[in-house]
C-alpha cells in the first residue's frame, strides 16, 4: 500500500540547479520539479542539516499567493509547509517564509580584486564500484592553477594548455583571483561505494549530497580543514550513472556545490561552465537552444571562450561604452559608436533599455574579434556585432538568473571572410595604409608620483618607463592595422619614443614626473586605440608604476576622451589592489611583466 503524504514543516537553506536533463543535453524537454509557471525546469532541494538524510526536494502544483518564483534562489533560508512523501523525500510546497535572502556574493564592485575560494575532492572508487577516476592528481593540477608544483604547469593565456586560474584572469580582465592558495584541491580519496547516505550505482540528489556530505566529514575529522574557508565544494567524480558531464547550484549565497565527471577534468571548457553557474549565471541561449550561444562559456563552446557581453556586465566584469533609451534615443535620430573588442578592455558594449516598449528586454551589442581571448572564438563570431537580449541585472544574486540570448550576429560587408586555399608560391596581397591626418590629434599621457614608488627620475623613465609604453602602444596600432611610424608624431628615440618627460610640477621642487605620446589619428581611429590601452593589461605591459594617473585627450587641451585611469577610479590596476595582483609597479627598475 503506498503511504499517504500528511502535512510537515521544514527548515532549511535551499539549493538551486537547473534541470540535470539539460545539462546532460537533453534540451528538447522542460520536464521536472518547477515552480507553478514561474521557472520551468529547476531543481530545488532543500538542505535542513548537515547530514544527507535531511536532503529534500520541493515541487509545487500551485503558485503561492505573494510569493514570485523567480527570488528563489541558492542560499536562502526558508521555512516551507506542505503534503511530504517520506518514501521519496519530496515536499509539495503549500506555504512558504523566507527567513534569509540568499545573496550571491561573488560580484565586481568597483575597488580589489575579488578573490574566489574553492576546494575541489578527486574521488576514487574500489575495482567493485564499476567507476574509476579517469584523470590523475598531476593531470588535474595542471589545468587548475598556475602554481601547480610542477614545471609543466599550465602557462598563462596559453591556448595550448589553459588553466582556470587563467580563465578567471583573462576573461574578467585581471579583477578576480583564482589562485591555489584559495583553491585547494584533496585527493584523490577513496570512498566506499554505498554508505546510508548514498550510492554511486545511483544519480540522485540524495546521492548528489550524500557524497558532499561524506567528503566534508572527511575533509574536516581526517584532513582538519577549516571549510568554512571554502564556498564552492567541487566534486571531480569518476564516471558513474550520472548521464551529465556537470551539474552545479546556480549562485553561491553562502556555500554551493558542482559535481563534474572527471573525464572532463581537463576540458577547462567544461568546468568554467559548471563553476559559472556558482556565479549565478543561467546558460547562453539562442532562440531555438538553450545552449545555443556559443561564443559564451555558458553556451556549448568547444574551445577557450569566455562570457558574452551580458554576462560579463551581470558579474560586475565589464561596462557599457553608453547606455541608451527612449529618452536618449529619439525615432528617427541617428548615432555613431566605436565598439571596442570585447578582448581589449571591459569598457565595451552598448546598452539600449527599449523603454518605448514595456515588454521588450534590453539590447547588449558587442564586437568580438580574433584577439587574446577571443582567438579560439568560432569563426561565426569573429569580427561581427553580437546582439543579445538579457532582463537580468548586475547585483548580487537575490533573484533566479535568466539565460541571455542571442538574437543577431551582424558583420560587415568588408569583415573578413574564411581566407580561401592559397597556393604556396603566390605573394601575400600587400594590405593598404588607412589615411591619417598630417598633424597630432591626440595625446596619452602618465603622471607618475616619487612618493611611494622607487628609482624614478628621468633616466629612469626615458630608459624603461616610456619604452615599455612606446612597445605597448605599437601593438595596439598594430592590431588595429595601423602603423606606429606614421602614427606617432614627435617621437624621440632619444627619450624612449616619448615625446616630452617633464617634472611636475614645472616649478619645483619636483613631486611627480610626466611623459607623453602624441598620436596623429582620426576620432573614430583613436577611441579603438585609447579604448584598448586604457587596460589592467596595457598598464602591466607599459610599465606604468602604482598610484601613477593615465590621461587620453585631445592634442594640446585638457579634453579627455576617455575617463583617466588612476588609483581612486581603477584601484584594481593602479592602487593597492593593482600592487598586489602585479598590474602596476612600485621600482621603475623592476623587470617588465608579461
Amino acid at each position: 500500500m503506498l503511504a499517504v503524504p500528511t502535512d510537515a514543516t521544514f527548515q532549511g537553506t535551499l539549493y538551486v540547479t537547473t534541470n540535470p536533463e539539460e545539462e546532460a543535453g537533453n534540451n528538447a524537454t522542460r520536464e521536472g520539479p518547477s515552480l507553478g509557471d514561474g521557472v520551468p525546469g529547476n531543481v530545488y532541494l532543500l538542505k535542513t542539516m548537515a547530514t544527507v538524510s535531511d536532503v529534500i526536494t520541493l515541487t509545487w502544483e500551485v503558485d503561492i499567493p505573494g510569493f514570485d518564483p523567480i527570488y528563489m534562489v541558492t542560499g536562502m533560508r526558508i521555512l516551507v509547509t506542505g503534503p511530504y512523501d517520506a518514501e521519496l523525500y519530496t515536499l509539495i510546497v503549500r506555504s512558504l517564509e523566507v527567513l534569509q535572502i540568499g545573496v550571491d556574493k561573488d560580484y565586481m564592485y568597483g575597488d580589489g580584486v575579488l578573490q574566489l575560494t574553492s576546494i575541489t575532492f578527486l574521488i576514487d572508487l574500489p575495482d567493485q564500484c564499476g567507476g574509476k577516476l579517469t584523470t590523475s592528481r598531476s593531470t588535474f593540477d595542471r589545468y587548475w592553477t598556475n602554481d601547480c608544483g610542477q614545471a609543466n604547469c599550465g602557462s598563462r593565456y596559453s591556448p595550448a594548455l589553459i588553466t582556470i586560474q587563467d580563465y578567471y584572469d583573462m576573461c574578467s580582465y585581471s579583477q578576480v583571483g583564482f589562485t591555489a592558495a584559495n583553491n585547494i584541491v584533496v585527493g584523490p580519496v577513496l570512498m566506499p561505494c554505498s554508505t546510508a547516505g548514498y550510492s554511486f550505482s545511483s544519480c540522485a540528489t540524495r546521492d548528489l549530497f550524500g557524497w558532499a556530505a561524506w567528503l566534508e566529514a572527511y575533509a574536516t575529522t581526517e584532513l582538519k580543514l577549516d571549510l568554512s574557508r571554502f564556498s564552492r565544494r567541487v566534486l571531480m567524480m569518476p564516471r558513474t550513472t550520472c548521464p551529465w558531464a556537470g551539474l552545479a547550484n546556480v549562485g553561491c549565497g553562502g556555500t554551493c556545490y558542482a559535481w563534474i565527471n572527471s573525464n572532463r577534468a581537463t576540458s577547462p571548457e567544461t568546468v568554467f561552465h559548471e563553476l559559472g553557474h556558482t556565479l549565478g549565471l543561467h546558460h547562453a541561449s539562442t532562440g531555438s537552444s538553450e545552449y545555443g550561444d556559443a561564443s559564451s562559456a555558458m553556451g556549448v563552446p568547444s574551445t577557450v571562450t569566455c562570457f558574452n557581453a551580458p554576462q560579463s556586465w551581470q558579474l560586475g566584469w565589464v561596462k557599457p561604452i553608453a547606455e541608451l533609451d527612449g529618452n536618449s534615443l529619439l525615432e528617427g535620430q541617428q548615432a555613431t559608436y566605436f565598439i571596442p573588442a570585447m578582448s581589449s578592455n571591459n569598457v565595451n558594449f552598448i546598452k539600449v533599455t527599449p523603454t518605448w516598449d514595456t515588454k521588450a528586454k534590453p539590447l547588449f551589442i558587442s564586437y568580438r574579434d580574433d584577439q587574446g581571448f577571443d582567438t579560439k572564438l568560432s569563426f561565426s563570431y569573429k569580427n561581427a556585432l553580437s546582439v543579445h537580449t538579457f532582463g537580468g541585472f548586475t547585483v548580487p544574486v537575490v533573484r533566479w538568473p535568466e539565460p541571455s540570448v542571442l538574437q543577431a550576429v551582424l558583420r560587415n560587408v568588408d569583415a573578413p571572410s574564411p581566407p580561401p586555399p592559397r597556393h604556396p608560391s603566390l605573394p601575400t596581397p600587400p594590405h593598404a595604409s588607412p589615411p591619417l591626418p598630417d598633424a597630432p590629434t591626440f595625446m596619452m599621457w602618465v603622471s607618475t608620483p616619487f612618493d611611494g614608488n622607487s628609482n624614478v627620475d628621468v633616466a629612469s623613465t626615458t630608459s624603461v618607463l616610456c619604452p615599455a609604453m612606446a612597445a605597448t602602444i605599437r601593438g595596439a596600432l598594430t592590431a588595429a592595422g595601423l602603423d606606429y611610424n606614421a602614427v606617432m608624431v614627435g617621437r624621440d628615440p632619444d627619450l624612449g619614443d616619448c615625446v616630452k618627460v617633464t617634472g611636475l610640477p614645472t616649478r619645483g621642487p619636483f613631486q611627480r614626473i610626466a611623459y607623453k605620446f602624441y598620436f596623429a589619428l582620426y576620432p573614430e581611429q583613436w577611441l579603438g586605440v585609447a579604448a584598448a590601452l586604457r587596460s589592467g593589461a596595457s598598464m602591466r605591459s607599459g610599465h606604468v608604476m602604482c598610484d601613477s594617473t593615465v590621461y587620453w585627450q585631445k592634442f594640446n587641451t585638457n579634453i579627455g576622451t576617455l575617463p583617466p585611469a588612476g588609483a581612486d577610479n581603477e584601484p584594481q590596476w593602479l592602487g593597492a589592489a593593482g600592487q598586489t595582483s602585479g598590474v602596476c609597479y612600485r621600482d621603475a627598475l623592476a623587470a617588465l611583466r608579461g
